[in-house]
């Protein structure tokens, strides 16, 4: 059964990614705007796929500030953008390494949140070809990780909706870093008081 459930909601993702990936691509898709605490989100993302990376002893690593970074934002697309992420750094993770998230609620006149991974890497070629959709860092990689191919051109297109930019720096055999960064018009300084 729990391969099942797991098999299903494996599905589900992918059919979402898709959907998703068709909805950006015909300018349909419209962000809700929110007010969303990222360490939150990050928080429940890494909840989802902690099993994941605890079955294969990867280590989930999270540096945030105490002070939560909270921003404007569609806090689906952003629990998207991070699964997207945290599941390809797994994917893509050797047994037994470490994962590092963090958070800086400014760097360089941006919100950054970045991923960093110290599995497979990529070359220049490989990360141009992984930006697009259904595109591989290498043909082999389906095969051996499987995948569609979505998870990073689809985190990259809900960045960019939300006036954002996704940065890769990456290394073959040595790892990756995924940054993503949110203009600092979205950080709210103070939260607004909701009338009861």
């Amino acid at each position: 059964m729990k391969d099942v459930h797991s098999s299903s909601l494996h599905l589900l993702s992918i059919i979402n990614d898709v959907l998703d990936m068709s909805k950006i691509e015909a300018g349909k898709l419209e962000l809700a705007k929110q007010l969303v605490a990222l360490q939150d989100v990050l928080g429940d993302v890494i909840r989802i796929v902690h099993e994941r990376a605890s079955s294969r002893g990867i280590e989930l690593t999270s540096q945030s500030l105490e002070k939560p970074v909270i921003i404007w934002a569609d806090e689906r697309a952003m629990k998207q953008i991070f699964l997207n992420l945290l599941s390809n750094a797994i994917k893509f993770s050797a047994d037994g390494e470490k994962i590092y998230v963090r958070v800086s609620p400014e760097h360089a006149g941006c919100a950054a949140i970045e991923v960093e991974d110290h599995g497979i890497g990529m070359n220049e070629e490989e990360q141009e070809r992984a930006l697009q959709p259904f595109g591989q860092a290498k043909p082999a990689t389906t095969g051996n990780y499987g995948g569609t191919g979505l998870g990073l051109p689809l985190a990259q297109r809900l960045v960019e909706l939300h006036g954002g930019r996704l940065e890769i720096e990456s290394v073959k055999g040595v790892g990756t870093t995924v940054s993503v960064y949110l203009p600092l018009e979205r950080v709210v300084r103070s939260v607004p008081e909701v009338a009861a």
